[in-house]
């Protein structure tokens, strides 16, 4: 990689002569008008602007990726995200590019966009002019020296009918113009604000030099998609799974235009949102590779070798309702969002669904009642064991191969039991988890245990008795913060307690609220809410949760 510079009307030269490409994983432009102002009265006033990026490709007709020419300069803002205002070179058109270099740009379209729309087109039928008698307002609060604005040729001509001195900005980009000899011509040698403002705008286009890293001697796209994620810092931040789906949007729109990749996998996240449940493009592409069998890597030679994109298309009915089906059943497992600490997990429910046509399945019947309760255990013993927490494509893979060619719901062969099944010690040692860690588990308990949480509402971990009476009493942390001594409370109702004295609080309570309290708590029977009793009763609640928790071993 070096760091090199050249001048603007270099760079626009290139644009224009398609010697500066943008690969297929770039966004839409965004940029609005006055973000293009902004961006060359930055230049007049001879501020710098951030480095690019760019990859010196040598041949992109021998890459497995696609390529978009820049914007007609004349941009037209479309509102549509099925289709994109950029040109995609097809494989004829990538043929045009053979054994000649080009530029691709990894970072900085948006500013080279602006600028090829500023100096040689219009925004929406606007092209931009610049104010030559009068510099921009004092007060404009964005620090702009020059009275810069988007006119159409009528808005102009107006403005010049009054006398105003205006010039298209694009005007500087001639082959023969000359600030001074525009002065000359217009009769405005003698303003000092119009030669200010011309000298300004042709050194801009002349002589500022744009800063930028170039990678060059490198054709491993994923590489450089890496090096395209740590350095993309224009507006939101891209993760690969953003570039990896451009990529997938861009075959997939040739095979059907009427649709759109993105709109696909947004619908899926949203249908997923509507079950309260949080997933991202990154899960949803995972899911992807697990469903066709392939290859976990998420790389641009796997989405292309593979044949993602056609497969997604050609199943997306019965994808999107796998996926569905999956988080409904997490829901009606009794798992809340904040619970389900590993979304990896949900996948092979996913694939298990998506493999046996189960869509429409109805799993609290006889004739699936097994399989609810087996891919409840795995997901429960997934996330209490941390299943997917190191090397999770490997745990993927293996319990993929588990479930491949299954009818029913088993991990039996699943290559490392003993990192997913349940035992004695790992209850034990789970008992012990303290507060900043146990709403999984204690989300878990109630749902095996029979006192399932309202979907609606939010719940906080709390101390049945209080911190701050326990260290009073000098009682050991590991008996007062961890799982035996805590409680899931409604917010509201956590917020209310606050640090009360669980016998008082619970005092307040009149007799039918207090058992209830009980029942839906796990309290014993026999306890007694004193600080006294602590140990006592934090040894009877960990029985209870014991018991439960050994519905989770094998054979239960």
């Amino acid at each position: 990689m070096s760091y090199q510079s050249k001048k603007l009307n270099q760079f626009m030269a290139d644009v224009s002569h398609n010697n500066m490409l943008l690969p297929a994983l770039q966004r839409e432009y965004t940029w609005k008008p006055q973000q293009i102002v902004t961006l060359i009265d930055s230049l007049m006033q001879e501020y710098p602007i951030n480095t690019m990026m760019f990859w010196e490709v040598q041949d992109i007709s021998k890459l497995p990726l696609d390529f978009y020419l820049f914007l007609d300069p004349n941009y037209l803002n479309n509102s549509s995200e099925d289709k994109s205002t950029n040109t995609l070179l097809n494989s004829d058109g990538k043929k045009r590019f053979q054994d000649r270099p080009v530029n691709v740009v990894i970072d900085g379209q948006q500013r080279i966009t602006s600028l090829y729309i500023a100096l040689y087109g219009s925004y929406n039928g606007k092209k931009l002019y610049l104010n030559l008698d009068h510099e921009a307002p004092a007060d404009n609060g964005a620090g702009m020296k020059f009275d810069l604005r988007f006119l159409t040729e009528d808005d102009a001509e107006k403005l010049k009918s009054k006398g105003e001195n205006w010039i298209k900005v694009n005007e500087v980009a001639s082959s023969n113009f000359s600030a001074f000899d525009y002065l000359v011509d217009h009769g405005l040698k003698d303003n000092k604000v119009a030669r200010k403002a011309l000298e300004q705008l042709e050194k801009m286009y002349k002589a500022s030099e744009i800063n930028y890293y170039l990678i060059s001697g490198n054709d491993d796209i994923d590489s450089v998609l890496d090096i395209f994620v740590r350095t993309n810092s224009g507006g939101k931040p891209l993760t690969k799974g953003d570039l990896l789906l451009s990529s997938l949007t861009t075959d997939w729109a040739k095979g059907d235009e009427s649709t759109n990749a993105r709109l696909f996998v947004e619908g899926i996240i949203k249908n997923v949102k509507d079950l309260s449940f949080c997933i991202n493009k990154d899960w949803v592409l995972k899911c992807f590779l697990v469903l066709k069998d392939s290859s976990l890597k998420m790389t641009v030679a796997t989405f292309k070798q593979e044949h993602i994109s056609g497969f997604v298309f050609k199943n997306k009915d019965a994808i999107s309702d796998s996926i569905n089906k999956a988080f409904t059943l997490v829901r009606d497992f009794g798992l809340q969002e904040s619970a389900l600490t590993t979304k990896l997990a949900v996948i092979p429910i996913a694939y298990y669904i998506f493999k046996n046509n189960l869509q429409g399945a109805t799993f609290n019947d006889t004739t699936r009642k097994e399989d609810f309760y087996a891919m409840r255990k795995y997901l429960f013993c997934a996330i209490l064991n941390n299943l997917f927490a190191g090397q999770s494509d490997n745990k993927l893979q293996e319990v993929r191969a588990a479930l491949r060619n299954k009818s029913s719901f088993t991990l039996e062969t699943f290559k490392r039991p003993s990192e997913i099944n349940m035992t004695d010690e790992r209850i034990k040692e789970l008992l012990q988890t303290q507060k900043k860690d146990a709403f999984p588990l204690l989300n878990i308990i109630h749902a095996l245990g029979l006192k399932p949480l309202d979907s609606g509402k939010q719940y906080d971990v709390d101390h049945i008795f209080p911190v701050k009476q326990c260290k009073t009493c000098g009682v050991d942390k590991l008996v007062y913060d961890t799982v035996p001594n805590l409680e899931l409370l409604e917010s509201s109702i956590n917020r209310s307690k606050n640090a009360k004295d669980v016998t008082y609080w619970t005092g307040l309570k009149n007799d039918d609220e207090r058992a209830q309290w009980h029942a839906n708590n796990f309290i014993p029977t026999d306890a007694v809410l004193e600080i006294d009793e602590i140990n006592d009763f934090v040894k009877k609640r960990g029985d209870i949760f014991e018991e439960i928790l050994e519905k989770l071993k094998p054979n239960k």
